[in-house]
């Protein structure tokens, strides 16, 4: 007797499905090997130790610099490569790099560069930040002693933060001259804003997350191609995420970009008071999409804002946006600017202070 129709038709569909399946496993394993001749790996994420900061009982300041402390970041390539190891120190001061006396020599002018990470110089060494730099060129340019460029950055600071710090720390040592180091994050997001509206990039953000534990971190441990696949979808929506959560808040004005212009006033209004010159430097996002900067567009609403202000910017983005940005950040997964990009950084700011503050490089006779 005949088998029945719907039977054999349900054979034939698990039949197809054991072959589809099949063919994906040999597939991914074919992947798997041709990974592992080729000898890909995924590039391991940077390893801290020790701390610039340490817990302040500052309501305003949750972390503050400590001083004489060292911390280094170990970078790799591939898993097998030899570490690229950067130390990273702070004075006396709890400022990075050199002390200097605290009393203001006569005839040196004195310039304090504010900021977060980006001025402190995460990811290179001391006398690679672009405040560093800046002391060089000054040197160069003015002669050693006519100029003194204080390195005042401070890791995972934001605006509102370095209103607080420059009116505790660092008046006290009497600038001539501010020069605040702004970028993208120094407006403070939310995670709400932060995380994508799009359930399917929250599952693969969540499932490619590099520091992620449990049966995701086991598949990655022991499948050379899921790890290389994880990082790239990672980087890639992380990255885009970032520029593009930021952008919102300055677009719509939210209450981080709200604090942020607040802030900005405060030092301005401020540093005029005392006479102390002020302006801000743009420092952009290095990462491009379609051959345009990522962070240009809330840079853009931010250099819009200072120019209605009075506040003298700087915007670095034309120093870089020409530039294969790829080859000038730290590491494939950290975004902080390498030497090569600190140093273009300061040479930019060093031709900008020669046009709007010519008394910075000027020998103390053409004061």
């Amino acid at each position: 007797m005949p088998e029945p129709l719907p039977r054999r038709a349900g054979a034939r569909r698990a039949q197809r499905a054991l072959l589809l399946l099949g063919a994906t496993a040999a597939a991914l394993v074919l992947a798997e090997g041709v990974v592992r001749l080729s000898d890909v790996r995924a590039i391991p994420f940077p390893e801290n130790t020790g701390a610039v900061t340490r817990p302040s009982d500052d309501p305003r300041l949750p972390r503050v610099p400590r001083p004489n402390a060292t911390q280094t970041i170990t970078y790799r390539l591939r898993p097998d490569a030899p570490p690229v190891v950067v130390t990273m120190n702070t004075n006396r001061h709890g400022f990075r790099g050199r002390a200097f006396a605290e009393e203001k020599p006569e005839g040196t002018f004195r310039i304090a560069c504010l900021g977060d990470s980006y001025t402190f110089g995460m990811g290179v060494g001391d006398d690679e930040t672009w405040p560093a730099r800046l002391q060089a060129l000054a040197d160069e340019r003015a002669g050693q002693g006519c100029c003194e460029v204080w390195n005042c950055g401070v890791p995972a600071y934001d605006t509102v933060q370095e209103l607080a710090f420059l009116t505790k720390t660092v008046l006290p040592f009497r600038p001539d001259l501010v020069l605040l180091g702004f970028h993208l994050n120094d407006a403070k997001t939310t995670e709400e804003i932060y995380r994508s509206d799009n359930p399917l990039e929250r599952l693969l953000e969540a499932m490619s997350q590099p520091r992620r534990e449990g049966f995701r971190a086991f598949v990655r441990r022991h499948s050379v191609l899921a790890d290389v696949l994880a990082e790239q979808l990672f980087f890639s929506l992380a990255m885009d995420r970032y520029a593009l959560s930021y952008l919102e808040v300055y677009r719509s004005d939210l209450d981080g970009w709200k604090e942020a212009k607040q802030a900005l006033r405060g030092m301005r209004d401020l540093l005029r008071q005392q006479g102390i010159g002020f302006a801000v430097v743009i420092y952009p996002l290095l990462i491009k999409r379609e051959g345009v900067l990522e962070s240009s567009a809330a840079d853009a609403i931010v250099h819009e804002f200072l120019r209605q202000e009075s506040i003298a910017a700087f915007d670095l983005a034309p120093s870089f946006v020409e530039r294969d940005v790829d080859a000038l950040r730290v590491h494939p997964y950290d975004p902080h600017p390498n030497a090569e990009a600190q140093q273009i950084a300061a040479e930019a700011v060093a031709d900008f202070l020669a046009r709007a503050f010519p008394e910075a490089f000027a020998p103390p006779s053409g004061r």
